[in-house]
């Protein structure tokens, strides 16, 4: 019963992953709108050979990028490619 399941997780008793299935946290978006570089960590991991896109600082401007909606998913499941 999920009322019962709901009321577990609250009362301190949380529900095993093994007994759910974790969907995509926005099921079938109509676009989905990216920021890179966002963070210092993740600047030298981006291969770039944009002019004026440093591998080793910030952009001075967010990059902004977009993805197809079927790249929204669940932990472990498939991307659709389009």
């Amino acid at each position: 019963d999920p009322v019962d399941l709901l009321e577990r997780e609250r009362a301190g008793d949380p529900i095993p992953l093994t007994q759910v299935d974790l969907l995509a946290p926005i099921p079938n978006p109509p676009s989905v709108v990216c920021v890179g570089k966002n963070y210092l960590e993740h600047v030298g991991e981006v291969d770039t050979h944009m002019p004026g896109i440093s591998k080793t600082a910030p952009p001075a401007l967010p990059i902004i990028f977009t993805k197809a909606p079927t790249a929204v998913t669940g932990p472990g499941g498939g991307i659709v490619f389009p």
